[in-house]
């Protein structure tokens, strides 16, 4: 049989002990256990539903006690009561298409980007990282499932108002391809397919003891086995869908396995989203009131510079002024003292003194903040904000 759908499904009886699983991989086997036996014989329709306490499993004659015991048993302990089984009959279901007629513009293009290229080493093709491209990392038989899922995925983000946007890529982890962006917010969105680690060959080991051309190195690898890393990766067929989260924390993954397929996922992934993006709305909210704090807090700097600015300005006038009244005074104290002595000199020196005096007197009167106020710039707003746009 292919696929895992029969194993998910043994998985599932196996919980309510009607199936026995051993083995892994290709030595898988699941065989009915004797309870199981009795529903087979005893169908689900026969279960008596009157009331909880009254579960009966209807049994085929000569079933012994043991089985029949165990039947009931099971039956009582359902993990999935009436009110569970109608919440889970309410959880939404994305229904994926089943062709591409129509598909998404993204999805048309991711399909025309996967032409032509080769298979890795590990079976896988490598779709992107591409603006406009989502980023696919599969092998080609799951190219087309994969499609239809992001198709099925993109259908109902756009039904329920969100967008889909191209993305450019931010850094590191974070690259080029397909959004989806809510209320601003862009959520990259990628599929890839897991591998599993290949144990190494013989011959691989006797090549990395071999491969270094320093004898040193060849000496130290002898009897040792090549590190993990280096063991080679094989396609599992199981697909995984990622919403890269950086380090913000939180769901980013979802790969299918016993709990289902990929396609039984997406609602989780749309829960996930919508609580993703009221999260980050809640962080917006939180940066711009720390935004508005320390723009506050910079104007508040500034306007404090600006006040020391103006009164350093003021106190400098200040000072001038106190120096001018101060030079007044010694100038007209000097002019006391030569006037004193005009009568000495002689004749003809008395009227160019006399009239350097006056002219001095004059000067320092003029010059005197206290005697001309006009002077004095006091609190002027004007030649403060002249001030402090020279900064």
């Amino acid at each position: 049989m292919e696929g895992y759908a029969y194993r998910i499904s043994a998985a599932a009886l196996k919980s309510r002990g009607l199936v026995r699983i051993t083995g892994r991989g290709p030595g898988w086997h699941a065989q009915v256990t004797p309870i199981g036996q009795a529903y087979l014989d005893a169908p689900p329709s026969a279960i008596d539903q009157s009331g909880p306490s009254n579960n009966k499993v209807r049994v085929p004659p000569g079933t012994s006690l043991a089985v029949r015991r165990g039947a009931e048993t099971q039956l009582r302990a359902d993990p999935a009561p009436p009110q569970n089984r109608a919440q889970q009959a309410r959880v939404p279901v994305i229904m994926v298409p089943t062709t591409l007629r129509g598909a998404h513009q993204f999805v048309i293009t991711t399909r025309k980007a996967a032409i032509g290229l080769r298979a890795e080493s590990d079976g896988r093709i490598r779709v992107g990282p591409q603006m406009g491209v989502v980023h696919l990392v599969l092998s080609r038989p799951l190219l087309r499932r994969a499609l239809l899922v992001v198709q099925a995925l993109l259908r109902d983000v756009i039904r329920r108002g969100w967008e889909v946007v191209s993305h450019t890529g931010t850094g590191y982890g974070d690259r080029p391809g397909v959004a989806i962006e809510i209320r601003g917010h862009r959520y990259p969105l990628e599929i890839d397919e897991l591998t599993d680690s290949l144990p190494f060959t013989q011959a691989e080991i006797a090549a990395w003891r071999t491969e270094s051309n320093w004898k040193w190195e060849i000496e130290r690898r002898a009897g040792k086995t090549p590190p993990p890393q280096l063991k080679r990766k094989q396609a599992t067929g199981r697909l995984r869908l990622l919403l890269p989260n950086g380090y913000a924390g939180g769901r980013a993954t979802w790969a299918e396995g016993p709990r289902g397929p990929l396609e039984s996922k997406l609602p989780s992934v749309l829960r996930t989203l919508e609580q993703r993006a009221s999260a980050d709305d809640e962080a917006a909210v939180k940066r711009a009131h720390l935004a508005e704090e320390r723009r506050r807090e910079q104007e508040a700097r500034e306007a404090q510079v600006r006040r020391a600015r103006v009164e350093n300005a003021r106190a400098e006038r200040l000072l001038a002024e106190v120096a001018a009244w101060r030079r007044s005074i010694d100038v007209r104290c000097y002019l006391d003292a030569l006037e004193k002595k005009l009568p000495l000199p002689d004749a003809d020196e008395r009227p160019r003194l006399a009239k350097w005096c006056c002219w001095a007197r004059g000067w320092a009167n003029r010059s005197d903040p206290s005697l001309r106020t006009s002077l004095i710039a006091g609190l002027e707003e004007e030649q403060d904000l002249l001030i402090d746009r020279q900064y």
